[in-house]
């Protein structure tokens, strides 16, 4: 019989180091119960068009990797706590609010924003 042990990481205190960024599963492994894995990585994917941004250099490449580390840190770090919590007994309510939770994204952009007008990251309706 052969045993199928399903592992994750507990969120890392930085996805970033000099000008080295940890995306995908490097930065955030977690089991699939919610289907995560593949949809962080995408988010991941698209952080990077802060990069993208008129007036980006050589000089403020960090500046863009913490920004990038702010958002994708935060939000994967709370993907992988629901994924764990979907091993547990859950109310309906509360799968509903997991699962807004886990689907509601407005990007990298709408998350800066959101910090920026002193709003929650991700403003759940």
């Amino acid at each position: 019989m052969k045993l199928w042990q399903l592992r994750d990481q507990d969120p890392l205190p930085t996805y970033v180091k000099g000008r080295a960024l940890l995306v995908g599963d490097a930065a955030h492994a977690m089991t699939p119960h919610q289907g995560q894995g593949g949809t962080q990585s995408v988010e991941d994917a698209e952080a990077l068009r802060l990069f993208d941004a008129s007036g980006v250099t050589r000089d403020s490449v960090g500046e863009v990797l913490q920004q990038i580390d702010k958002v994708r840190r935060s939000r994967a770090s709370r993907i992988q706590d629901i994924t764990r919590m979907s091993h547990d007994r859950k109310t309906p309510e509360m799968m509903f609010k997991h699962n807004l939770e886990t689907w509601s994204y407005p990007g990298v952009h709408g998350c800066l924003d959101n910090l920026k007008a002193g709003r929650e990251m991700i403003v759940l309706s």
